[in-house]
């Protein structure tokens, strides 16, 4: 790392190996990824997908029940509306006694400075609607739940965006707090400034890449004290912004975790917690799912040498009369009903327990006759 610090102050066009410490962060973050992904099939296989290009494949659900993924929406729009509640405010204002004092020694109400405190409320709100950040909030609560990891990128003027685990690697102390940051994102060549393209061209030569190819671009923000971060990107491992200093309150990345272990460097998810209910609803509803097929699949026999005609029986209407002997059709139908039903009983159990760990209303509301 020490030795990214020296070249980046070389500025634009410098000869950087992002992809490297990209690649080597990873062989730590794999491990909670593979697990993610995991738990992702059995929820919203599309927020960990087990491809990593940009665009989807289409549909990847091939499991055999959706109540994972009806807790993980459930809980994740219940944490956006509680913590940021539509047409009211998500934070209070208020002034410290002593700057209180001085503003009305300057002259200002009591009732002035509490109109302006509601004021600048309602901007924030404002603001937060303009750039969609409750979609954003709820994508992220289906990655932290899922995964337990989310970076959350709040640029100045742009929507907010919810970067899954997949997309980035990074480093903490101890305490879980930031050291290293970076982020892999792919973009087409065409969608780069015309003045990096010319200058990546130049470096890398004109035929390297074409207007359509994609590229792919790394994000570095690392610690340099402890009230500063250092960040600059790269892209065909060149340097293709400036190294730039900012504070670390105005970091634009908030990498953030469910479940915090101390000295692990990435968070483990609420679906981690209740893994095994999750594996065991998708074998029993596989193994309902299928034993209502088979009972479903019902063959029809006719007795060698009956004077039932079969295409009559087929076409006749209902009620029609029709000779022959009855004893000569038999119905072959896997009659296990009665085998399946303590499948059933232990499922819906097992529902009620991701229910309630998920909050959702069906497995905390009282039954009717009880109340």
């Amino acid at each position: 790392m020490r030795r990214l610090l020296e070249l980046v102050k070389g500025g634009i066009g410098t000869a950087v190996d992002f992809e490297g410490r990209y690649k080597a962060l990873s062989s730590n973050r794999n491990q909670y990824l593979d697990a993610g992904r995991e738990y992702s099939k059995l929820s919203l296989p599309y927020i960990l997908p087990e491809t990593d290009g940009t665009q989807s494949q289409g549909a990847n659900q091939h499991g055999y029940q959706s109540i994972m993924a009806r807790a993980v929406n459930h809980l994740s729009n219940k944490l956006t509306a509680t913590m940021f509640p539509v047409n009211r405010s998500f934070f209070k204002l208020g002034f410290e006694s002593n700057t209180e004092a001085d503003l009305r020694a300057a002259g200002y109400e009591p009732t002035d400075l509490a109109e302006l405190l509601v004021e600048a409320e309602k901007k924030a709100e404002n603001l937060q609607d303009k750039y969609a950040a409750r979609v954003a909030y709820v994508s992220a609560f289906k990655n932290l739940l899922i995964s337990g990891n989310v970076c959350l990128y709040v640029p100045q003027k742009d929507f907010i965006q919810a970067i899954s685990l997949s997309h980035y690697c990074c480093r903490r102390s101890m305490s879980g707090k930031l050291i290293e940051l970076i982020i892999e994102e792919r973009k087409n060549f065409s969608s780069m400034t015309p003045e990096i393209q010319e200058m990546l061209k130049k470096l890398k030569g004109p035929g390297v890449c074409k207007d359509d190819d994609p590229v792919t671009l790394y994000t570095w923000a690392c610690q340099i004290d402890a009230d500063t971060f250092g960040v600059t990107q790269s892209c065909l491992g060149v340097q293709i912004k400036p190294w730039q200093e900012i504070p670390t309150d105005d970091l634009p990345w908030i990498p953030l975790m469910w479940n915090h272990t101390h000295g692990e460097d990435y968070g483990r998810g609420l679906m981690e917690d209740n893994a095994g209910d999750a594996y065991v609803i998708e074998f029993l509803s596989e193994a309902l799912a299928k034993g209502m097929v088979l009972m479903a699949d019902i063959k029809y026999f006719l007795k060698p040498g009956s004077t039932i005609d079969i295409d009559e029986a087929i076409g006749s209407p209902t009620g029609q009369w029709l000779s022959g002997n009855i004893e000569d059709v038999g119905v072959l139908q896997l009659e296990k009903y009665a085998d399946f039903k303590p499948i059933a009983e232990v499922l819906a159990e097992y529902k009620k327990g991701i229910g309630q760990a998920f909050l959702m209303n069906s497995a905390v509301r009282r039954d009717a006759e009880r109340v």
